[in-house]
């Protein structure tokens, strides 16, 4: 990849990801550059990551493991648009999500508190 991008000066590859499931790289860039990546030969897809502000901590709020579980009470989803997709009807029922992470708490009572085909973390590996 870094022999791709050796013609934008501004563009550099901060880590590459390569496993199993797939090879990615994170591209660092000051320009406007994602045409540019995208039309790259060996490029599959690239996307402009974003920053978005979150919302302001209330003083003297808690967040319980009651209140994952009912979702809608945790504040952070105004700022990501998650009460907007709940008011429209979508609720992410029956959607398969794979995460790649360093760890997952399937003991947490939101992530349904057990591991395995009947769970809703269902695999995972190690």
């Amino acid at each position: 990849m870094e022999a791709a991008l050796s013609g934008m000066d501004d563009t550099k590859v901060v880590r590459v990801f390569t496993n199993d499931l797939f090879t990615a790289v994170t591209v660092e860039t000051i320009g406007q550059n994602l045409d540019t990546l995208n039309a790259l030969s060996n490029v599959q897809r690239a996307w402009s990551s974003k920053k978005f502000p979150l919302a302001k901590p209330i003083k003297g709020a808690t967040f319980s493991h009651e209140a994952a579980v009912g979702a809608e009470l945790y504040e952070i989803h105004s700022t990501t648009g998650v009460d907007k997709a709940h008011a429209a009807g979508v609720t992410g029922n029956g959607a398969v999500i794979a995460v790649v992470d360093t760890g997952t708490d399937y003991n947490h009572p939101a992530l349904g508190g057990c591991f395995g085909p009947s769970c809703k973390v269902a695999a995972g590996y190690d």
